[in-house]
């Protein structure tokens, strides 16, 4: 708002060097602590309600069409409510640490925890759309974080004109959604409305959220005594957490004369995927599981039987008999929609298609050759370099999607989504490096 633009952020640090005190010559010890504030505002002309230029839809097939056209301009009203009463989101972060070097600088620790809280933080939100609008930008609640970060670093060998280094780091936190504004139960950050990504209060921040399976109070799958497959749930719940339980990367680095060979591998534990690109796959029958699967029989699908006797008062059925049902993946008989892959609806369940996105890469790895001066004394150079690098070369993950790093929308709130995304690239760069 025009009056009341701006906002103030403080910081403030304290370090004591507990090294110098205890008169430690080969050892430094740094004891730390800091906090601080962090404004950030919302995005441009999210206060106002305005017009954007006009586009008229093709029906599928024809191209859409777009003013100026014939030199007649048109303008439509934004999709978006603008929010005059937005506040500034804040971020409040206290952190403790520790800064160690010991043996002649040859091992190194980093060690920081870390909690902070987001208020007020900015997201969008859908409205009723007989309101004239879609969404708008608010002040949608409070978010907490708190977590470690570690570095390690050393040098494990080192004799004559060979060294070997190590630097590990490793990083575990928690984001979750504390409060939401009054009378949102949920915000929807990303995805469809079969599976999305969404803030959802008390849980981790950017949970996967949509259909699932029939439970009943043990958490075993609620089979049709009729047909003999897995019943949904009318109602939609959390699938899943996309946050990883940790990540880790370490970096070894060989040195002999003048080679240097270095190479990163990068670890994440946990973080679930929704690889809604195999669930449309197999509900289109053109994936390898859906070829290697339809002509199943006497399937019979883990789980007990539905029986509304063993309800409780909330309606949930305790215990049931297991169930013994055979039933074939697809029946000619029956008709398309009983395929195991399609009765379900367009992409199946999202619960079927949530999966770990665990992975162990090897992100880069270098080799680099220092020209001796012999072969640049009689050149302008002071010093030359030539460095080959590959990016991505190897990747091990139970995900069986293209790659468990990927995001339907990018750098944005909601993530954990694979829908026909496109895969992360192998790379090769061969540099020179000349100084002057």
């Amino acid at each position: 708002p025009d009056d009341d633009n701006s906002f103030f952020y403080p910081s403030v640090a304290l370090g004591f060097v507990a090294s110098e005190a205890l008169n430690l010559s080969d050892t430094y010890i740094k004891v730390r602590a800091s906090w601080g504030q962090v404004g950030n505002d919302a995005p441009v002309y999210s206060t106002i309600s305005y017009f954007a230029q006009s586009f008229i839809g093709g029906d599928g097939f024809l191209t859409g069409t777009s003013f100026p056209f014939n030199g007649v301009n048109a303008f439509e009203q934004n999709g978006t409510l603008g929010n005059n009463v937005l506040k500034p989101e804040l971020t409040s972060t206290y952190e403790f640490g520790v800064d160690v070097k010991a043996l002649g600088g040859r091992i190194g620790l980093d060690l920081t925890y870390y909690k902070s809280e987001t208020e007020d933080q900015i997201l969008p939100v859908t409205v009723s759309a007989a309101s004239g609008y879609l969404s708008t930008i608010t002040n949608a609640g409070l978010v907490s974080n708190e977590g470690i970060e570690a570095v390690l670093s050393g040098t494990p060998y080192q004799a004559g004109d060979f060294s070997w280094d190590v630097n590990l780091n490793f990083t575990h936190y928690k984001s979750i959604v504390e409060e939401l504004a009054p009378g949102l139960t949920n915000v929807f950050l990303a995805g469809f409305t079969s599976v999305s990504s969404r803030a959802i209060e008390g849980e981790p921040f950017g949970a996967l959220f949509g259909g699932k399976f029939q439970r009943n109070d043990a958490g075993q799958i609620l089979i049709d005594p009729a047909t003999g497959f897995p019943l949904q749930d009318p109602n939609s719940d959390i699938l899943g957490d996309p946050n990883p339980d940790f990540v880790m990367g370490i970096r070894n680095t060989f040195s002999y004369k003048n080679f240097t060979l270095s190479a990163l591998l990068d670890i994440r534990q946990g973080g679930d995927v929704w690889n809604g690109t195999s669930g449309i796959a197999n509900y289109f029958g053109t994936s390898k599981k859906s070829a290697d699967t339809r002509d199943l029989t006497g399937v019979v699908f883990n789980g007990v039987l539905r029986d509304s006797s063993l309800d409780n008062e909330d309606g949930t059925q305790v215990g049931g008999t297991a169930n013994n049902i055979q039933v074939d993946f697809a029946n000619e008989a029956q008709g398309l929609g009983t395929y195991r892959y399609v009765r379900y609806g367009f992409g199946g369940l999202g619960e079927s298609n949530i999966q770990d996105g665990s992975w162990v890469r090897l992100r880069d790895v270098s080799l680099t050759y220092n020209l001796p001066k012999s072969i640049i004394d009689n050149t302008p150079f002071k010093s030359a370099s030539i460095t080959a690098v590959g990016r991505n070369l190897w990747l091990d993950t139970p995900y069986t999607g293209i790659d468990p790093e990927t995001n339907l929308t990018g750098a944005s709130n909601g993530f954990g989504l694979d829908y026909f995304n496109n895969p992360n690239t192998k790379g090769y760069t061969f540099k020179l490096r000349l100084g002057l």
